[in-house]
């Protein structure tokens, strides 16, 4: 998904005018996104067989679950989130191309952008904007009105490009994610609140009382909703205000200061939530699913620059890092001078939802044997991605390493105890609640299947 080192937040190995200190600096940075990325993935997926169980014991069906048919969509989807990133973090190219048209689009890119902006960039405007001044020169009596019909549009375009640039994303981004992440960890925390509430003085006894809400968005076609058809529903109830009250601090912090630890901690949380909240319905879907963001990863890794210019401009706690010199840090309550290694969110919620499917599977035949080989397949391979990452100084996509060796290992491990053929049926489509429309499509088939074996039968008769 993510590079676990990317553009200049990393260094791969030190300099010779940098301190020998560096490469143990280094090491002790590569280990600590290790430990959190084993203890998230490992969390989570615990957590999500707890989630389906306990759905399995209320007997309650899940709402949303991954199936094959929907893999499809995960790459496309990512991939259109993506590019779209990459034209804002990159619109001053497309300024440029305005500017270069006419002499006043010129001179307002410049003087506008100048401060968002390095030397060469304002240099490369004024060269482009002398080679507008000589052709048009020579044609300015042909162009008359035209030029400065032009030369507006231009410089609209521009400025309402400037609105939308990198300076203006990563704070809209960076406080997106951060009101998910309150949702996220006050989930969290939920069981801890929970404990404290019940232990509290009986003198807080209306608030020792739980209550459940649910918001719910319907839409109809008539003002008296006659026939409403659900979009949506959300439900929490008061342990779930109680924590996000306790984890308002946190994301406080955070978007005041921007600080790695805070940052560690948001994204350990959207992890660990997200590995126990998507569902994966089938071994096929969890295959179909990796398959897919591994061609992702890779594509847009080894074949564009789109995701690393992405990953070295986004500000969002999108991301585990730690700094590379720890010890060299000078302020601790500021980023400044701080090299990081860091490693993709994506990198832990990929693999963890299908080792989570591994569990449960596991579970099912009363056998872990799959689940301790697909952790030991996530090590492995998260290790082979910093060591080639240290050894060629260059960022790795982590899925390159990582789908391969949780796909393959556990598969040989089953094929070895003779269960290959459970694994790759195993289907948890029965927990899941479909939608009316799935549930005509698969009457439709199932008609159309049952006239077909009719005609069969007539067919023979005759």
């Amino acid at each position: 998904m993510d590079k676990v080192n990317q553009a200049d937040n990393i260094a791969s190995t030190p300099k010779s005018d940098e301190p020998s200190i560096i490469a143990d600096e280094a090491l002790f940075a590569y280990f600590a996104l290790y430990f959190m990325a084993l203890l998230s993935m490992l969390i989570g997926c615990f957590r999500s067989s707890a989630i389906v169980r306990h759905h399995v014991e209320k007997n309650r069906k899940m709402d949303k679950s991954i199936t094959i048919k929907d893999f499809r969509s995960f790459p496309v989807q990512s991939s259109i989130t993506l590019c779209v990133l990459y034209l804002f973090f990159k619109h001053d190219v497309i300024l440029m191309r305005l500017a270069m048209y006419t002499i006043k689009g010129a001179h307002y890119a410049i003087e506008t952008l100048m401060p968002y902006n390095d030397v060469m960039f304002v240099d490369k405007l004024i060269e482009l904007n002398n080679m507008t001044i000589n052709k048009l020169t020579t044609i300015s009596e042909r162009i008359g009105t035209d030029l400065m019909n032009t030369t507006m549009a231009n410089a609209t375009a521009a400025s309402g490009w400037a609105l939308f640039s990198k300076h203006t994303i990563r704070p809209i981004l960076r406080w997106i994610t951060c009101l998910l992440a309150i949702t996220c960890m006050s989930e969290l925390a939920k069981p801890f609140v929970q404990k404290l509430i019940n232990h509290a003085p009986k003198c807080f006894g209306k608030f020792r009382e739980n209550i459940f809400y649910e918001v719910v968005v319907v839409s109809s076609k008539t003002e008296d909703f006659e026939r409403p058809k659900k979009l949506g529903s959300y439900w929490f109830d008061r342990y779930d205000i109680y924590g996000s009250f306790l984890c308002l601090p946190i994301i406080a912090c955070h978007l005041w200061k921007n600080h790695w630890i805070t940052n560690n901690l948001i994204g350990l949380a959207l992890s660990v939530t997200a590995i126990g909240s998507l569902h994966v319905s089938s071994f096929k879907a969890g295959v179909a699913l990796s398959c897919g963001l591994f061609v992702y990863d890779v594509f847009w890794v080894f074949g564009t620059e789109v995701m690393v210019t992405v990953a070295s401009n986004i500000d969002a706690p999108v991301l585990l890092k730690f700094p590379r010199n720890l010890l060299q840090i000078s302020d601790p309550l500021s980023n400044a001078g701080i090299k990081f290694a860091i490693l993709g969110l994506g990198d832990i919620i990929v693999p963890g939802i299908f080792i989570a499917l591994l569990l449960r599977f596991g579970e099912s035949r009363q056998k872990r044997r799959y689940f301790y080989s697909a952790v030991f397949a996530y090590a492995a391979g998260l290790f082979i991605t910093t060591w080639v990452m240290h050894v060629f100084k260059a960022g790795q996509p982590a899925l390159l390493y990582l789908v391969p060796l949780c796909v393959g290992i556990p598969t040989l491990v089953a094929l070895i105890s003779g269960d290959l053929h459970h694994m790759i049926t195993y289907n948890e489509d029965h927990l899941v609640q479909h939608d009316d429309s799935d549930v005509e499509d698969e009457s439709e088939n199932s008609d159309a299947e049952a006239v077909g074996d009719n005609l069969e039968e007539s067919k023979k008769r005759k």
